[in-house]
C-alpha cells in the first residue's frame, strides 16, 4: 500500500515531502492494531458490533502510538485517517469533504483499493489470475468515487499505479 500511495502522490504532483509522508504513513497506518486482541483480526466470520467497534480503534491507536515522539506526530496524524471517507462515512472521526489533507485522502483511497484486493485474494486463493482480483477491486474503487466516498482524481491516480 505504501508504494501505491506514494506513486499516486507523485502522479498528483504532490511535493516530495508529501510523497515521503505517504510512503511512511503507508508503512505504519495499521500500527495501531498492536493495541487490540489478535482474536479480533483472526475471525472466520464477521465479528460482533463490539468487535467491529474495537477494530476501528486501531486508527486512533496509530495516532497515539506515533504521537509520542514529536518527530512522528505529523506521520501519525495522516496514518490515523486511512479509513476516513469524503462523504463522512469513514472512521475514526467521520470527517467529511476536504477537511483532511490531500495526503490523507490519497492514503484512504490506496488503502481501500489494497483492502479490496486482499478480500478478493482470499476468495480467489484457488489460483485465479490476478486480473480476476484487480479489476473488481478497481471497479469497486471507481464505484466508491462515483458515490462520493473518495475524490475521483485521487482514485484515478491510485488506479493508474495499480495496473502494474
Amino acid at each position: 500500500m505504501s508504494e501505491l500511495a506514494s506513486e499516486a502522490g507523485e502522479r498528483l504532483r504532490l511535493p516530495e515531502c508529501d510523497v515521503v509522508l505517504l510512503r511512511r504513513a503507508g508503512w505504519l497506518h495499521d500500527v495501531g492494531k498492536v493495541g487490540l486482541s489478535a482474536a479480533i483480526w483472526h475471525q472466520d466470520a464477521p465479528g460482533s458490533q463490539r468487535d467491529i467497534a474495537a477494530s476501528q480503534l486501531h486508527a486512533a491507536h496509530a495516532r497515539a502510538i506515533l504521537a509520542a515522539p514529536a518527530s512522528l506526530r505529523a506521520l501519525g496524524d495522516v496514518a490515523a485517517l486511512h479509513h476516513e471517507r469524503v462523504d463522512g462515512s469513514g472512521y475514526p472521526n467521520g470527517l467529511r469533504g476536504d477537511t483532511r489533507p490531500v495526503v490523507a485522502r490519497v492514503l484512504e483511497a490506496a488503502n481501500a483499493y489494497c483492502e479490496a484486493i486482499e478480500k478478493r485474494g482470499a476468495v480467489a486463493a484457488d489460483g485465479a489470475g490476478s486480473s480476476t482480483i484487480l479489476e473488481p477491486a478497481a471497479s469497486a474503487l471507481r464505484d466508491d468515487a462515483s458515490a462520493g466516498r473518495f475524490d475521483k482524481d485521487i482514485v484515478g491516480a491510485v488506479r493508474s499505479g495499480s495496473a502494474k
